[in-house]
């Protein structure tokens, strides 16, 4: 099992709010000390003190965000630990696709994994629908009941946000760079990438002004994003993209 399971219920849950269904399954939102004193915190969907469980997610004592790992009772069939696979999900109007991989920690606890961030709408798309569906494309959807998610979601997601933000709040910044970047206009810049917090920050310097784009959602690559300023990164790659224009620039090695 996996430890934070395992841990939550050894110590005992404390759940602001419960919502069961009529196989005895609920949403729960838990919380348990380690043995550094560190807080974390759990959501599930499941049958209390049994193994049947469809989904949980952790926010564990000291993570960095902002992603939360999920994990989901999925059968991956004859996949291996660590195969990528893709995970549908939808529930009303919602419908998205994430990333996932197989995850075998144990006999007895296995799925696939996704990382969601804290501010994905996935999380509001679970106190809207009727019912959660996931599962890997060409094979048969999973369904969970969203009936009383909304508040056990809503708890969870702000512990998660008070544990990123401090462990923001004792870690260093940990700038890379400056890299130049020649791009085929002529121009070049210089960028400097931070990774430390739960939020990556990318800072271009050009002359004697600078701007400093915040990571955001994006499929394909990285996106940094300053009002109306957007950078993609791929490897060496950096896409330009201004109301007026766009410009390739490549990493100088």
């Amino acid at each position: 099992m996996n430890i934070a399971v395992l841990a939550a219920t050894l110590c005992g849950p404390a759940l602001p709010a419960v919502a069961q269904s009529a196989d005895g399954a609920q949403w729960q939102q838990s919380g348990y000390d380690d043995e550094n004193g560190g807080r974390s915190y759990t959501l599930t969907y499941g049958i209390p003190e049994t193994d049947a469980w469809a989904l949980n997610a952790f926010c564990e004592a000291r993570a960095k965000g902002p992603g939360i790992p999920l994990m989901l009772a999925l059968n991956f069939g004859a996949r291996n630990n660590g195969d990528v696979v893709e995970v549908i999900f939808s529930t009303g109007a919602y419908q998205t696709v994430f990333s996932g991989t197989v995850s075998i920690q144990s006999d007895e606890y296995a799925g696939v994994e996704v990382m969601i961030g804290v501010e994905d709408p996935f999380w509001n798309a679970l106190g809207q629908g009727d019912a959660l569906l996931y599962g890997l494309p060409g094979e048969e959807m999973r369904s969970v009941p969203l009936r009383g998610a909304n508040a056990p979601v809503r708890s969870f997601l702000d512990h998660c946000q008070q544990t990123f933000a401090a462990t923001d709040a004792a870690t260093p910044p940990a700038p890379e760079g400056p890299f130049t970047y020649n791009c085929d206009d002529g121009s070049h810049f210089y960028l400097t990438f931070d990774n430390s917090q739960s939020t990556s920050v990318a800072t271009i310097s050009l002359g004697s002004n600078s701007a400093t784009l915040v990571q955001a959602p994006s499929a394909s690559g990285t996106l940094y994003k300053f009002g109306a300023l957007e950078m993609h990164t791929k490897g060496d790659e950096a896409m330009i993209v201004t109301p007026q224009d766009t410009v390739r620039c490549m990493r100088q090695r």
